[in-house]
């Protein structure tokens, strides 16, 4: 018998899961990463920008203009004309690759970002899609507004520096211009990690503590179940002070960001628990140590944040 809830999820869900499951079971285990393009159109020194809106991602900040994902079936260039002429209403030509960007945000998604000039375009960029962009503006490549997206912000000044020096030019170290990078493939912290859920426009934020003690992760336990402890946190609460609610009296260090995943609350939310890990001295009330072997109680993705953390810690998959 199919849950109810399942029940809605596939009635409503109807139009899009072919496309999910198909992703899901061509090539397994293959990396398929999302590809997008971003055309920096500049002014001397200057680079168009558009302010997000309505999207549900990072609305209210600043995001180059235009850039979209690829399709399928589109080479880079292709994509790029096809959002120029959708975002701003111009159509660019002599479209080059000018940097290459794998990039992964806080909550564990990644991407590959191809960064394009023109030589040229035809026509006055205007707001083409006012649904999607509030407002469009120019700024200086090196003094972009305070909220910019991070990805954006980097292409911007990768970019910035190879049309500085030219891709055959050496900078003052001897070096020249990358023209790959990586972005937020460091571990994030508590604030950044909080930051990218808020900017995704989830309704709510969960901490989970993997709190481990003389080399076992303590869990709160029932008789059908394991579960990490966890907490909503507060309206106006930052994360630290979330993780220090749920560790009570016990003595918590410095924590590690253990990993992340979605979910739909019962009452209908859609929220991101961010995991962290921290060693004990003193354990918080109403936890209890994980037996060896007990992994298969606690819920898939919290077993996951239990492998990564204990990878950090040196200790061996339980």
């Amino acid at each position: 018998m199919v849950p109810p809830e399942l029940g809605e999820f596939i009635s409503a869900s109807a139009a899009t899961l072919p496309a999910l499951l198909d992703a899901a079971t061509y090539a397994p285990g293959r990396y398929r990463p999302v590809v997008d393009v971003h055309l920096l159109l500049t002014d001397g020194d200057r680079v168009l920008l558009g302010r997000r809106h309505g999207t549900g991602y990072a609305d209210g900040e600043w995001q180059i203009m235009p850039s979209g994902h690829l399709e399928d079936g589109e080479t880079a260039v292709d994509a790029t004309v096809r959002e120029a002429r959708e975002e701003l209403g111009i159509e660019p030509y002599g479209c080059e690759v000018v940097h290459v960007m794998h990039h992964r945000n806080p909550g564990g998604t990644a991407r590959v970002g191809l960064f394009l000039v023109p030589r040229g375009y035809t026509g006055t960029p205007v707001n083409a899609e006012p649904h999607k962009c509030a407002e469009l503006g120019w700024f200086p490549m090196d003094r972009l507004p305070e909220r910019t997206v991070p990805y954006a912000r980097a292409g911007v000044e990768a970019v910035r520096r190879a049309l500085a020096h030219g891709r055959t030019a050496v900078e003052s170290n001897g070096s020249r211009p990358p023209v790959f990078s990586l972005h937020g493939w460091e571990t994030p912290g508590a604030a950044e990690a909080a930051a990218e859920a808020a900017r995704s426009g989830f309704e709510e934020v969960t901490v989970c503590l993997v709190g481990w003690l003389d080399g076992t992760p303590l869990v709160r336990s029932d008789e059908e179940t394991d579960r990490l402890p966890s907490t909503v946190v507060r309206p106006g609460e930052d994360v630290e002070a979330a993780l220090a609610r749920i560790a009570a009296a016990g003595a918590i260090g410095e924590t590690w960001f253990a990993g992340a995943d979605d979910y739909v609350s019962p009452a209908g939310r859609l929220g991101r628990r961010l995991a962290f890990a921290a060693r004990l001295t003193t354990p918080p009330e109403g936890v209890v140590p994980l037996p060896a072997g007990s992994l298969g109680r606690l819920p898939y993705a919290e077993r996951a944040f239990v492998r990564s953390s204990g990878l950090l810690y040196g200790v061996s998959g339980r």
